[in-house]
């Protein structure tokens, strides 16, 4: 995965997943992973996804189907996002859930990490039901709000530095109003 040729490959790959907070110890077999993010991917310390269901559709950890490992680079980033999650909780929004962890991969030390819950629609199921409105996903470090159609974040797509062409909006969950709602991701 790491081979700069498959930089920008989306594709899992097969693990074994082992957590242990001190009081609660669990192993999940043949869980899926890939390297996360867009622009992440060039940093030396690559975000991870790990994907509970990838081989098993019903299975989940703590009700989540997938969660992300996000490095700090920049060295700040993940205390920002355990900032912003921890106002929107005071707030009583509804957030992911956040921890710190260390990551070992085929036990090397790879350092501290920001584990989070995915925005998918099992969260958005869990949190908002059959609540109207739509859920887009930002990805660009800009926190803009140009329009309240919602037809023009189906449009917009950018060209990561590397050449490669991304989204800056990706549709998490479509509902007949026209109201909107960002997950800042960044």
């Amino acid at each position: 995965m790491l081979d700069p040729v498959n930089m920008y490959t989306q594709d899992y790959h097969p693990a074994n997943f082992y957590f242990d907070n001190g009081i609660y110890q669990r192993s999940i077999n043949d869980v899926g992973i890939h390297i996360k993010g867009a622009w992440s991917r060039m940093d030396m310390k690559k975000g991870w996804s790990v994907s509970f269901n990838k081989y098993s559709k019903s299975r989940r950890f703590f009700r989540a189907k997938k969660i992300g490992l996000k490095g700090s680079l920049p060295s700040d980033s993940t205390v920002k996002n355990q900032f912003v999650v921890e106002m929107g909780r005071a707030m009583s929004l509804a957030v992911m859930r956040t921890s710190y962890g260390v990551l070992y991969i085929n036990d090397i030390f790879w350092g501290v990490y920001w584990a989070h819950e995915d925005i998918d629609s099992e969260f958005m199921n869990n949190h908002y039901g059959n609540n109207k409105g739509n859920l887009y996903k930002l990805h660009s470090v800009y926190m803009q709000y140009p329009s309240q159609d919602p037809r023009y974040y189906q449009v917009q797509k950018g060209t990561h530095p590397m050449g490669v062409g991304i989204l800056k909006y990706e549709k998490m969950r479509v509902m007949p109003t026209g109201e909107i709602g960002l997950n800042f991701c960044g």
